[in-house]
């Protein structure tokens, strides 16, 4: 056996132990949930956000010349047939696109699937992160509804995850190519946004990035304001990432600090009524009277060792040319696992491209990250994104610094306010002993962060105080 070969069935292997195994046997599944395939549509997009690495690098995670949306179809026919084939099924199916919902080629992508679905492919999920740009337009939408109820019909769950920001941000920060289109955001359009949520339960995902953070406070505000309205629960359908982008300057994390300290106090006195050890629970254990959240970035989440995204638990095909990739923003040449190898129309085979990075990233944990194998926060940290940290240093595995500071900012600040109002003492007795026993794991951590880098921590405690005076 070649070394070309070895490496094509060194691949195989990989990509059959993270993935293939649990599409055969739900068994072998990564997480507690199914382990998905996403296919990665096309670049092709209505928008131009400010921090979207598409706008700014979508060229060379997914090059125009293998956009076409018939060679797109084409392999994802070529892709369900090989996993029909391998007796393979697909229980969850990520769809991440630029914005094509309610256009005919987006009615084509779910036709397929639907075909697929009746073959056999056993599709029960399916999540498409958009921008909801399609409720603007009177057709788009009625077949977006056709299709929820086609999906319906067959016992399958299509779910929009809404990426809006929210009204104080979304002109600024993710403004239409067309930029007439921006004033089409109206309160008409937000209206029917939030009913079609409400009877789809359908979350949102608003991405709280560098860019206009000075906005986010009354946009926080705005969002309750529209969870009120309409009788929605904010900790089931709203969500507040971080864009990690290396964008982040101390500036900006004093803001977002604000910010975060604008959410503590709502939710803790306004939604929860000040019940400490409720709140405690939440903050400790991600989960309150069996409600389980998006992410907060006052929760302390144990994220263990692996890494907090879908790089090792999401198998993603870019479907104009069946390439393999760790996540959708990580598609650059260099990083491609492999390739599907197509002959007469049928896949036979992988063709190898990095296959110590799939080893890496697919086996191994975030210690193989610089920097992160001996942070001690590493533990209650959602960690940086691969794709940013590339496109900042053009190191893959290395931590953007601003991201890093962001992060142990977020924690000292919540260490000062938790500390203030006793938070960590009603965990501490709030009866849950796997609670006590996070409780005392992350004030070690922080204190072994204090010690470790006197003069971060220092200064960003020193902001917390100044916050919580009001200054």
């Amino acid at each position: 056996m070649g070394y070309e070969s070895e490496n094509e069935a060194l691949l195989y292997d990989i990509l059959n132990d993270a993935f293939y195994r649990s599409f055969r046997n739900e068994a072998y599944y990564r997480n507690s949930e199914a382990t998905c395939l996403e296919l990665n549509l096309t670049a092709d997009c209505n928008q131009k956000c400010e921090y979207c690495y598409l706008a700014k690098r979508g060229d060379e995670l997914y090059p125009k010349s293998i956009r076409r949306p018939d060679t797109i179809l084409r392999n994802i026919r070529i892709l369900f047939d090989y996993l029909i084939s391998e007796s393979m099924v697909i229980r969850s199916l990520d769809l991440f696109s630029g914005e094509i919902w309610g256009s005919a080629f987006g009615n084509d992508v779910f036709d397929v699937i639907l075909t697929y679905i009746d073959r056999g492919l056993g599709v029960k999920s399916i999540l498409i992160p958009s921008n909801m740009s399609f409720i603007l337009d009177t057709g788009k939408y009625a077949k977006v509804k056709e299709y929820i109820q086609k999906f319906k019909d067959v016992n399958c769950r299509l779910s929009f995850s809404a990426s809006i920001d929210g009204l104080y941000l979304e002109e600024s920060e993710r403004s239409f190519v067309a930029e007439h289109e921006n004033k089409k955001r109206d309160q008409v359009f937000y209206d029917e946004l939030f009913r079609l949520c409400k009877k789809e339960k359908y979350a949102f995902h608003p991405m709280v990035a560098a860019h206009g953070i000075g906005n986010w406070v009354r946009n926080f505000d705005w969002w309750q304001e529209m969870f009120r309205k309409y009788g929605l629960n904010p900790f089931e359908y709203g969500m507040y990432l971080e864009v990690r982008n290396d964008e982040w300057t101390m500036e900006s994390v004093a803001e977002y600090l604000r910010f975060v300290d604008h959410m503590v106090d709502y939710d803790l006195y306004e939604l929860m009524q000040g019940d400490l050890t409720a709140f405690a629970k939440d903050v400790f254990s991600n989960q309150t009277m069996n409600r389980v959240r998006g992410y907060f970035p006052y929760i302390f989440t144990n994220t263990g060792c692996s890494f907090d995204c879908s790089v090792n638990s999401a198998l993603i095909v870019r479907c104009g040319d069946l390439a393999i990739g760790p996540c959708h923003r990580t598609c650059y040449d260099p990083f491609l696992y492999g390739k599907y190898r197509v002959e007469d129309g049928k896949i036979t085979g992988l063709d190898a491209n990095n296959v110590q990075l799939a080893q890496l990233i697919l086996n191994q944990t975030f210690h193989s990250v610089m920097g992160c194998e001996k942070c001690p926060i590493a533990y209650f940290c959602n960690r940086g994104c691969l794709g940013a940290q590339y496109e900042a240093s053009g190191e893959i595995l290395k931590p953007c610094e601003s991201v890093c500071m962001m992060m142990k900012a977020r924690v000292i600040y919540l260490y000062v306010k938790y500390t203030r109002i006793g938070l960590f003492e009603a965990g501490e007795t709030c009866g849950d002993p796997s609670i006590l026993v996070f409780v005392a794991h992350i004030k070690d951590k922080l204190m072994q962060l204090k010690k470790g880098e006197p003069n971060l921590w220092n200064y960003w405690e020193h902001m917390a105080t100044e916050i919580l005076s009001g200054r």
